[in-house]
């Protein structure tokens, strides 16, 4: 057994630790979602709207949904709290947490495939799709 690295900005251990791979990370924000945790997809793009990724991040803060990867792998680990009307509809991406690599900022996303949710990581430069939504609690 190894013990998964921390970094001194993260709020515990990753169940996906990046820095393992040689990514380092840039930003961290703690878990928000709790056991019973409602949540909500907020869009974030305008109907062919391109944005860079500094702007999406800002957008989060201003919409009250810049949870990070902890809440992603919590709610991977507890996927009945994500509506079912998601499923095949949302990329859900949480933008609080940052890694970087040799290409740049990424930040984690869920996306479902075939019967299940799934945590990838992408590039902040990247042209996120309308189909991308920030997460919120909503209770």
């Amino acid at each position: 057994f190894v013990a998964p690295k921390v970094s001194k900005l993260s709020h515990g251990p990753f169940r996906c630790d990046k820095s393992i791979e040689g990514l380092e990370l840039l930003e961290d924000v703690p878990r928000t979602l709790a056991a019973f945790a409602r949540i909500e997809a907020i869009p974030f793009l305008k109907d062919g709207e391109f944005i860079r990724g500094d702007v999406m991040a800002e957008r989060a803060i201003k919409l009250n949904a810049n949870l990070g990867q902890h809440d992603a792998e919590f709610l991977l680990d507890n996927q009945g709290f994500i509506p079912t009307e998601y499923q095949e509809k949302y990329h859900l991406v949480f933008p609080g947490t940052k890694w970087r690599d040799a290409r740049g900022p990424l930040v984690p996303f869920l996306s479902w495939h075939g019967d299940r949710w799934y945590l990838s990581f992408d590039w902040l430069a990247a042209n996120f799709l309308c189909v991308s939504r920030f997460v919120r609690s909503c209770g």
